[in-house]
């Protein structure tokens, strides 16, 4: 018998916690921005997005292990951190071998959040271009969510990803390198330790190309 179509692909926004991952959903339905933080969510839908099944995952340490499940078989990953803390940068290498291992077909947008507070900021454009750029060349956004600056492109983007081929991997040990946008080629390979923002020089090995960062 024939697999059930889907009829929505499953998007899953990831990241450590208060990145402003709720933020930017609210400011796409239209809500009040709102800087309070809700330390309750586990993983979240939201039905009024008519395209896609969005799902946010909380970012906590003590809810990880149960939000964690809801990445398999996601058709996108948005990978999410704040541009005024460093460490959650450094720590995307964690979520890319998340959904490498779970959702190996996804494919995975890089998202950079809270641009309007310029002076705080900890990690640079370009810092952030050169990772996704040895990241298998993934798709790097800037947002923010108070002013509302690019958020509309971005779920643009991610819309667009969902509409994609699915990418499929071979029967086989080694893991592939598919092409732009998708991280399958780190299949099967261990999470990495991520080095925090204290590290001088840290470096992220995310490819055959590793990507440093200062």
């Amino acid at each position: 018998m024939a697999a059930e179509k889907k009829l929505k692909a499953k998007v899953i926004i990831i990241g450590n916690a208060e990145t402003g991952k709720s933020s930017l959903i609210k400011r796409k339905l239209g809500h009040v921005f709102s800087e309070e933080y809700d330390p309750s969510i586990v993983a979240k839908t939201y039905p009024d997005l008519q395209e896609i099944n969005l799902w946010h995952l909380s970012g906590l340490e003590r809810f990880r292990s149960t939000a964690i499940s809801y990445i398999k078989n996601a058709d996108v990953s948005v990978l999410v951190f704040d541009v005024t803390k460093k460490k959650s940068f450094y720590d995307i290498p964690y979520w890319i071998n998340l959904t490498s291992m779970l959702a190996s077909n996804a494919q995975c947008i890089l998202v950079g959040t809270k641009i309007d507070l310029a002076d705080k900021r900890e990690v640079t454009k370009e810092e952030a271009l050169a990772f996704a750029k040895a990241s298998d060349n993934i798709q790097y956004y800037e947002v923010s969510a108070k002013t509302g600056e690019n958020i509309e492109t971005l779920f643009q983007a991610i819309i667009d990803a969902s509409k994609q081929p699915e990418i499929k991997l071979a029967d086989s040990d080694r893991a592939l390198q598919l092409g732009p946008g998708s991280l399958s080629h780190f299949h099967q390979q261990e999470p990495r330790q991520i080095r925090t923002p204290s590290d001088q020089g840290a470096t992220c090995s995310l490819s055959p190309n590793p990507c440093s960062i200062q």
